[in-house]
């Protein structure tokens, strides 16, 4: 009986794990299907907004929406979060792909994405969806 119950007991841990490995890619798919299905608007929404006709509320309705300037500026979209990491996308006009919230720091690229190290252990990565656009995760 004993035998039966810790046999139970690793596969619902093992199940747990493969979960959690799982979730990154998950998430990736899922803010990538996000940004498709609204597509049209955003893009409507970032010519508006840079072009001087609209603000970002005309954007859709995200957990956070937030412009940052520097060298390069970018619209940012927070569509969720999983502990300390953060999922979205931004919209990016000059195309340069940007750490999270438009943090001044090195980017290297490393096999599909650009990837980024903060100060202690932040750090994240980015990956270009279309011209404007990319997907990415921050760590902290």
């Amino acid at each position: 009986m004993k035998k039966r119950y810790w046999i139970m007991g690793a596969l619902l841990l093992l199940a747990v794990v493969l979960c959690l490995a799982a979730g990154s890619g998950n998430m990736e798919k899922k803010v990538r299907k996000e940004f498709l299905q609204n597509r049209e608007t955003l893009c409507s929404g970032m010519e508006a907004y840079f072009g001087g006709k609209g603000d970002l509320t005309d954007t859709g309705n995200w957990k956070a929406v937030n412009h940052w300037s520097g060298r390069h500026e970018m619209v940012e979209y927070v569509t969720g979060a999983r502990g300390d990491t953060y999922y979205g996308f931004y919209y990016s006009p000059d195309r340069v792909p940007l750490a999270f919230q438009n943090v001044d720091v090195s980017l290297v690229w490393e096999k599909d994405r650009w990837t980024w190290k903060g100060e202690g252990d932040n750090s994240g990565f980015t990956k270009q969806m279309e011209a404007e656009w990319y997907y990415f995760e921050a760590s902290f």
